[in-house]
């Protein structure tokens, strides 16, 4: 099965794929940029996009769930035989297994999202091709990624509205709303303020915190909302 985003959509791949139960994975390409989606009986167990090509591992150890000699233990004992990479983490209480369920949901709707975004583009599905690795027990029903799609679908056309593309540079404001003196802000929007100087486009912020566009850009947003940012311009292509 192959073809054209523009002659089938995703989202009616992802409909096909999960009422026929089909396990595999979903190549997708365009101008020379590609990502996936990994089924496992209709399921989805992992995806990847051009703004996270990294192995769940990978993601987990960036993320500061797990550090490196976790990893290589869990990977040592999965190699022994116990199960996957998910079943080995929480054999050996390294994660708890919801909170391990919730991170890779996430995972696959970000990835998916991303995907969800191309404008055009060609895919084809590979028959019980299966990654081993980056099975890690965890399952997402198509139906439940496609509802969270269209919420994020929705928030994405709301953000736009204020930040129209990936070159337009925010600053703090010299004059903070009301507002934002209540405001107490998660780690991630710290990680995301502390890069704002003025200078830099969201793009540049997106690539060196290693997280995708959407994140970034809604957090932007939120910040800009209540007033701690101001646009500076945007910049030259």
């Amino acid at each position: 099965m192959e073809g054209s985003l523009k002659e089938f959509s995703l989202e009616e791949l992802l409909s096909l794929l999960g009422r026929s139960k089909k396990s595999g994975f979903l190549e997708l390409e365009r101008e020379g940029t590609e990502g996936g989606i990994y089924f496992d009986e209709g399921k989805v167990y992992f995806a990847c996009s051009e703004w996270n090509r990294s192995s769940v591992g990978v993601r987990l150890l960036r993320n500061k769930v797990i550090n490196r000699n976790q990893l290589d233990e869990a990977m040592r004992l999965m190699q022994e035989g116990v199960g996957n990479l998910g079943e080995a983490l929480v054999n050996l209480g390294f994660i708890d297994k919801k909170f391990l369920e919730k991170f890779i949901r996430k995972q696959i709707i970000n990835s998916i999202f991303d995907l969800f975004r191309w404008p055009e583009g060609n895919f084809r599905f590979y028959p019980n091709e299966f990654a081993k690795e980056e099975h890690l027990g965890v399952v997402v029903e198509v139906k439940i990624i496609l509802d969270e799609i269209s919420k994020r679908k929705k928030e994405w056309e709301r953000i736009k509205k204020k930040i129209p593309s990936l070159k337009v540079v925010f600053q703090l404001a010299e004059a903070p709303g009301e507002g934002s003196r209540d405001i107490l802000l998660k780690p991630r929007e710290w990680k995301v303020l502390r890069l704002i100087n003025g200078e830099r486009d969201l793009e540049t912020i997106v690539k060196m915190l290693g997280m995708n566009d959407f994140e970034v850009s809604k957090i932007i947003y939120g910040l800009y909302s209540v007033g701690l940012l101001e646009e500076v311009k945007e910049a030259a292509v």
